[in-house]
């Protein structure tokens, strides 16, 4: 019956659903935020945008300002791996 190649186990659907939980959590907190008057949440991660943005600029120069992106997301990437290998989930 089940022809995937890959096994779905009860630990990806454990992650999917605390996945679209802090999505649906995280728009519900910021739907009620005035645009022209940000909250603290929304002020600290442009702090934490700014500054990954502004070191990668100051290490690779103007011309990898793009990677700013990449480096945000490795940064929030490895430790969640670390942290979900460490609890043996997988």
């Amino acid at each position: 019956m089940n022809n995937y190649p890959v096994k779905i186990t009860i630990v990806m659907i454990l992650i999917i659903v605390i996945l679209i939980s802090f999505f649906f959590i995280t728009f519900l907190i910021l739907r009620k935020t005035n645009p022209l008057r940000p909250n603290k949440l929304l002020l600290f991660l442009e702090f934490v945008i700014t500054k990954i943005d502004d070191f990668v600029v100051k290490n690779m120069g103007n011309d990898f300002s793009n990677f700013g992106s990449y480096i945000l997301t490795l940064t929030l990437f490895i430790p969640f791996c670390f942290l979900v290998g460490m609890t043996g989930l997988l």
